[in-house]
C-alpha cells in the first residue's frame, strides 16, 4: 500500500465534447474542482466546437494536479465518420493539454472503473453515485454533468486502487 500525501490532487478526465474534468483530494476524498469540457465554437462546416485550449490550460494550471487518470476510449462501431473524427480530435486535444501539466498520467477503460463501483453503462448511474459520494457540490440532477460525475469517479477509482489495492 502506498503512502497518501497530504494535499495530493488527482484529476479525472472523461474525454469528448460532453465529457468533464474533476479534481479529488486524496487525503480528504473531497471533490475540490470540476468543469465540463471547455469548448469554443469555431463555426467551420461540421466542426463547430473544439477544445478551448487556452481556457483549459488556465484551468489546469490553477489546479495543482499531482496525477491524472483519463478514460481510455476509442471510436465505437457504427459511429459516423464525422462524429468519430470529432471525438478523436477532442480526446487528443485534452490529452495533450493535460500531459503538459501532469507528471503521472494513467488511462483506464470504462469497463474497469465502472466494474469497481458496480456501475452499468447508464450515465444516470454515475450521476447517482456521484451525488452519494459528493453531495452538495455539483448539481447532480443536471444530466449534462454526467461527464463531471464520470471524471470524479475515475479519479476516485485511481485513489482506491493506487492506495488501497485489493
Amino acid at each position: 500500500m502506498k503512502e497518501r500525501e497530504a494535499g495530493m490532487i488527482v484529476l479525472g478526465v472523461d474525454p469528448g465534447q460532453t465529457g468533464g474534468m474533476a479534481l479529488i483530494d486524496v487525503t480528504s476524498g473531497a471533490l475540490v474542482g470540476w468543469s465540463r469540457m471547455l469548448l469554443k465554437n469555431v463555426g467551420i462546416s461540421k466542426v463547430r466546437n473544439v477544445v478551448d485550449a487556452r481556457r483549459t490550460l488556465v484551468w489546469l494550471m490553477a489546479s495543482r494536479i499531482d496525477a491524472c487518470v483519463m478514460e481510455y476510449v476509442h471510436a465505437m462501431p457504427r459511429q459516423g465518420v464525422t462524429s468519430a473524427f470529432t471525438f478523436g480530435r477532442t480526446t487528443g486535444a485534452i490529452e495533450a493539454l493535460v500531459d503538459t501539466q501532469v507528471r503521472h498520467m494513467r488511462w483506464v477503460p470504462p469497463t474497469v472503473w465502472k466494474r469497481h463501483f458496480g456501475l452499468t453503462a447508464d450515465k444516470g448511474d454515475s450521476l447517482d453515485m456521484a451525488r452519494d459520494l459528493w453531495p452538495g457540490t455539483v448539481d447532480w440532477a443536471v444530466r449534462r454533468n454526467d461527464g463531471i460525475a464520470e471524471a470524479a469517479l475515475m479519479a476516485q477509482w485511481w485513489i482506491d486502487t493506487h492506495f488501497n489495492p485489493s
